[in-house]
């Protein structure tokens, strides 16, 4: 029965969250959720896209959420393409009215809701040692100043955001798509400044893009992403070269002219990444753990709360004795993520005012290998086999399979085989050019088909 299993999340972000209370209302009583933080530090701004009402509300949260009064939001600005701002609905999302959200503040409301609903929350508390037993594990925890204590449970739920710190201790490798940090600053608006617009503005520039948006309780952030090249050389992550780098935001500076800084430049990851293996035995990945999305999107809200609405129900089909349950939604997630990818590059494509600019040129993927080339390994070390479209295994594995001269489309025939719905052909064929370009793999010639 459900009300037996016992269930460990590790993370109490809106995914882990939002798995735990699915979980509830199906039935699941044992449901603990171990939080490394403490929930109050305040973290960068984001928007919450229509769609959420919908999970929110099946949750049972969407009264709470409103009681806590953030923002309304409606329309982005977009200076994307050409120097001119134009107003659309949000970027990736349909017609509807969104918020800009205190996040520190939404998800201390989704954790007491769950714990009014007799879910067991340990905070500042982190998972040390996990050990897989016959049914189930044995996990290590450490609360803040505290002596490690163990806990068994039939289930684990890594929801530990980009981190994914339970799925990488199983060996699963996290895929990243183009290296893109947020180099982001709090302002604090004056009671005698201007009253800067509330919609959120995105502005493209050589070395990348600028968010900026205003925040509940009189606040505004602003957040230059970039790629860790444009970190190092122009010191973004220190003031000084934040605010060089803001004269290329005309529009976004003139946001911040009246505005003072409240606080320190901070840097977080913020590139698009899937992990090669989203579940296991008795395990499985949610939200940004498991694949996290480019902020341009606005997606990462809304994808913890259909992922873990999405997570719960498999682990009850799973304990219901469906077998391609955690399969199935290790399936879905994948083919999200490629539709994702896809359209991600469709907009990056719309910038083209700065094609040679490192930043803008690796957005703009392209197949340039003939199916017909010959291919043949010249390093497979593991050392020389990392890069952002297959893990480290699979790219070694890959190489390896051009032992001997075979033409591309036969590589990646035999690999999607031994394979099945795990990664796309655009995916090993990049991962094959990449291979290339760092000389793992040499083109030895190409032959016309037969």
């Amino acid at each position: 029965m459900n009300s037996s299993r016992r269930i460990v999340i590790i993370g109490a972000g809106p995914a882990g969250i939002a798995t735990a209370l699915r979980l509830r209302q199906l039935g699941f009583a044992d449901l603990t959720v171990v939080e490394a933080g403490d929930q109050t530090a305040p973290k960068i701004g984001e928007t919450l896209t229509p769609p959420c009402q919908q999970e929110l509300q099946a949750l049972g949260v969407w009264p709470d959420f409103l009681a806590d009064a953030h923002l309304p939001a409606s329309l982005t600005g977009a200076a994307w393409g050409s120097a001119h701002v134009e107003f659309n609905d949000f970027i990736f999302r349909p017609v509807g009215r969104g918020w800009h959200l205190d996040r520190a503040r939404f998800d201390r409301r989704l954790t007491a809701f769950a714990e009014e609903r007799g879910i067991v929350v340990h905070r500042r508390t982190r998972l040390t040692r996990s050990i897989r037993q016959a049914a189930g594990w044995q996990l290590e925890l450490v609360e803040s100043g505290g002596a490690p204590r163990l806990a068994d449970c039939d289930f684990v739920v890594d929801a530990s955001g980009r981190k994914a710190v339970f799925a990488r201790a199983q060996g699963a490798e996290s895929l990243h798509f183009h290296e893109l940090f947020a180099c982001h600053r709090c302002f604090a608006v004056p009671i005698s400044a201007p009253t800067p617009a509330g919609h959120t503005l995105v502005e493209s520039v050589p070395d990348g893009w600028w968010y900026s948006a205003r925040l509940p309780d009189d606040r505004f952030v602003a957040a230059f992403m970039t790629d860790g090249g444009t970190v190092r050389s122009r010191h973004t992550h220190k003031p000084a070269g934040w605010q060089g780098a803001l004269a290329d935001g005309t529009h976004t500076a003139a946001r911040l002219r009246h505005l003072a800084p409240a606080g320190p430049v901070q840097v977080t990851p913020a590139h698009s990444h899937l992990l090669d293996s989203v579940h296991g035995g008795r395990w499985l990945a949610v939200g940004d753990a498991a694949a996290a999305y480019d902020p341009l999107s606005s997606m990462g809200i809304h994808q913890a709360l259909c992922g873990g609405i999405a997570a719960a129900e498999a682990i009850a089909a799973q304990f219901g004795g469906d077998a391609d349950a955690l399969p199935r939604y290790a399936r879905s997630l994948r083919r999200f993520h490629d539709r994702y990818l896809e359209v991600k590059a469709a907009y990056y494509g719309i910038e083209r005012r700065w094609p040679e600019q490192p930043f803008w040129a690796a957005r703009r993927p392209k197949i340039y290998l003939s199916p017909h080339s010959r291919l043949r390994a010249v390093d497979v070390s593991p050392s020389a086999s990392v890069n952002r479209h297959l893990g480290a295994r699979a790219q070694a594995e890959l190489a390896r399979k051009c032992l001997r001269s075979r033409p591309a489309h036969e590589v990646v025939a035999e690999f999607q085989r031994e394979h099945p719905d795990r990664y796309s052909d655009l995916q090993v064929i990049l991962a094959l050019q990449h291979a290339i370009e760092r000389h793992q793999l040499a083109v030895e010639a190409s032959a016309s088909p037969a």
